[in-house]
């Protein structure tokens, strides 16, 4: 799959990951529809950014902890931008919560993000007939037992079930893959590098980078025999079960 002439949707594309996915892809040749929650300065700034390479990009604001916003989020970036043969599903909710703190709402509004919104964004996609690729961002650490990210790792796990899931409904029009990348940035809930401790443990001993994440997104993308599958981007992390965690 040729990325030129393509237009792509990535959701939280305003900053961090979501910002290098989005200009790898214009890099590609492909148009971006931008989406964002909160961060709109940020997010008319990867326009111009993208709009500099030469790309067409727009901005749509939705909050996908809401159903309607996910349904309307398509639809508006289909009439504007055209259906996009692209969705990578990277906005997420990342918060600290123990078993212990755990509550039914922090537990659905995780759900409701991480898990519930990729699916109805690629079923809203599945429906209008268009045809495409889709990829969802999990997390190195869906097999492990975490009890700190309680309801985020649970989340991810959810979806991914739900990329299998999605991959067998929506063939064949739609290959469904997912990128479950290792520590590439720095937590909001961390002081210091990641990495830094963490790199020695690691088979490669070393951490990754976006740009490791972005390149197997991009061949993900591009290998149209591949779907249902996941590609752990994390130096081996995954490898070394939960007694890493």
């Amino acid at each position: 799959m040729q990325l030129t002439g393509k237009t792509a949707l990535v959701t939280g594309a305003a900053r961090r990951l979501g910002k290098a996915i989005a200009l790898a892809l214009a890099r590609e040749g492909s148009s971006l529809a931008i989406h964002y929650h909160a961060s709109e300065r940020e997010a008319l700034s990867l326009k111009q950014e993208i709009e500099t390479l030469g790309r067409q990009a727009w901005i749509f604001r939705a909050d996908l902890a809401e159903d309607k916003e996910c349904a309307a989020l398509i639809d508006k970036v289909c009439e504007y931008a055209g259906v996009p043969e692209i969705l990578i599903n990277n906005a997420s909710v990342y918060e600290k919560g123990s078993l212990t703190e755990a509550s039914i709402y922090s537990f659905i509004y995780n759900i409701r993000v991480n898990a519930w919104a990729p699916f109805a964004l690629g079923r809203r996609l599945w429906e209008k007939g268009s045809h495409g690729v889709i990829i969802n961002l999990l997390d190195a650490r869906i097999h492990e037992v975490n009890t700190t990210f309680f309801e985020y790792h649970l989340s991810k796990q959810l979806l991914y079930y739900l990329t299998q899931v999605m991959a067998v409904a929506f063939a064949p029009r739609w290959r469904v893959n997912a990128v479950a990348p290792g520590p590439v940035l720095p937590s909001p809930h961390e002081v210091a590098d990641p990495g830094s401790k963490l790199s020695r443990k690691l088979p490669l001993q070393h951490t990754g980078s976006p740009e490791n994440v972005v390149e197997g997104i991009l061949s993900l993308i591009k290998n149209e025999a591949i779907t249902g599958q996941v590609l752990f981007v994390d130096s081996g992390r995954h490898l070394l079960g939960t007694d890493h965690a």
